[in-house]
């Protein structure tokens, strides 16, 4: 998994597998047990997981 300015993309091999865009600069990224929660300039809080290949948004976002 890498998380990029915007972005947090799924990598297997050397392949983009899957990617979520976010609507602003990610200023935050942390683990909560199997998701991944990222929080944005505007502090919007993404919560995502990956099931199988790719990477999905996971409903009810956890506070940091």
């Amino acid at each position: 998994m890498l998380v990029c300015e915007t972005s947090v993309r799924l990598i297997t091999g050397q392949a983009e597998a899957s990617r979520i865009d976010l609507a602003d600069t990610i200023e935050r990224a942390w683990w909560t047990g199997e998701t991944l929660q990222v929080q944005d300039a505007s502090g919007t809080v993404t919560a995502m997981a990956v099931t199988g290949h790719r990477l999905v948004g996971v409903p009810g976002q956890i506070p940091a």
